[in-house]
């Protein structure tokens, strides 16, 4: 599979999914944490505590994801054929992408910190710092895939 320069942009709206699953999934481990039916259960507590685990693990690999897809975005486009045209095409696309990620990120970013959700994102910082450096990520990660899918190669 070759890269693209919109690679990045589908990679960087999966996390952002995934971070929505997240969000999600810490606000209902919240509300059943605080429900009195779970006080006198052992096992239910047990429960919880792995689950919250679970979850604080996910919100730590949110990181490793965000940058797996940038890296990964950059080794492939290494398989394009150069062309400098097309560092020209990947640098416009990379404009057309950061115009769909910042406001992304900021609605993203502004929701996680809004009243109603802000003891939940307490619990998930990591995943708040990768939507609050989205977009800077996005831009490094286009040029080096713009850069390595306009540079030429030796052909053999």
């Amino acid at each position: 599979m070759k890269g693209f320069a919109l690679d990045i942009l589908f990679g960087m709206v999966f996390v952002v999914v995934i971070i929505m699953a997240l969000t999600i999934g810490t606000m209902m481990l919240n509300t059943v944490s605080d429900s009195s039916l779970f006080d006198s259960n052992p096992t239910a507590n047990a429960s919880i505590s792995h689950a919250q685990t679970g979850l604080s693990v996910m919100d730590d690999m949110v990181v490793l994801i965000a940058i797996g897809v940038g890296l990964g975005a950059v080794v492939t486009a290494f398989f394009v054929d150069s062309n400098p045209l097309l560092f020209i095409v990947f640098v416009l696309l990379n404009v057309v992408m950061w115009t769909v990620l910042a406001p992304l990120s900021n609605v993203m970013e502004s929701f996680l910190l809004s009243d109603s959700i802000s003891a939940t994102t307490n619990d998930i910082p990591i995943s708040l710092l990768v939507i609050q450096y989205m977009p800077i990520a996005s831009i490094i990660f286009g040029f080096l895939v713009a850069i390595m899918s306009g540079i030429p190669r030796g052909r053999g």
